[in-house]
């Protein structure tokens, strides 16, 4: 058994000796690859399900995806510099997410973990990391923190344009981009009803803003 949500895999590798069948089971792909004495037999694709924060069983297996997809905003040598300035932000750094400068959590009232007997589960729900020379892309690894609020990366040199699964997170209130250098154009569907602040000032993104077919709740 190899598993590391820090890596965002999981496999898992059964051996039937008896029938000399082997089989890889890639967790996160939702992938199961069999070999019958070293030959490809088959290969099968299962339904995938990203850990659920409100899961007592996967509690830490979330925390470790979120810390995951907060470090990927730390990038190249740039990305280095930036964080080594901040409290946390490494995942050596022995401190827990929640109080990683710049990130604010709340605990999920949908958790059901506490009616189990186990403490409630906090999630990330505020990542504001403004003016601090952040460089680099957004990363899509962002759209799993799929409790976020509240992000705000306003005056970075920021670079590229506002990736879907930015977009696609359906808690967002506030999305603050104000002066990150971002260019290409604006996904044509926010899918969070409850987007209120869309700030995207001083940056050179292109093309139509989205319709009030595609995102009515962000009609004016």
């Amino acid at each position: 058994l190899q598993c590391s949500w820090n890596r965002l895999h999981c496999i898992i590798i059964y051996l039937d000796m008896t029938k000399g069948i082997t089989t890889i089971h890639h967790k996160f792909l939702g992938i199961s690859i069999h070999f019958h004495h070293h030959h490809l037999i088959s290969l099968s694709k299962h339904q995938h399900q990203r850990p659920s924060p409100s899961s007592p069983t996967t509690m830490a297996a979330y925390a470790s995806i979120e810390q995951s997809a907060l470090l990927s905003l730390v990038q190249h040598s740039e990305g280095k510099a930036w964080s080594a300035n901040l409290k946390g932000w490494s995942p050596n750094s022995g401190i827990p997410t929640c109080d990683w400068e710049g990130v604010t959590c709340r605990i999920n009232m949908d958790d059901t973990s506490s009616t189990a007997g186990q403490p409630p589960n906090a999630v990330v729900a505020e990542l504001a990391l403004p003016s601090l020379e952040l460089s680099g892309t957004i990363p899509t690894e962002l759209g799993m923190l799929s409790e976020l609020e509240h992000l705000i990366l306003k005056n970075n040199m920021m670079r590229g344009s506002i990736p879907q699964e930015i977009a696609n997170l359906k808690k967002l209130v506030t999305l603050d981009l104000t002066e990150c250098f971002l260019t290409g154009t604006l996904p044509q569907r926010f899918e969070s009803s409850q987007l209120t602040t869309l700030l995207l000032a001083n940056n050179a993104i292109s093309g139509r803003f989205f319709e009030t077919d595609d995102s009515p709740h962000l009609s004016s």
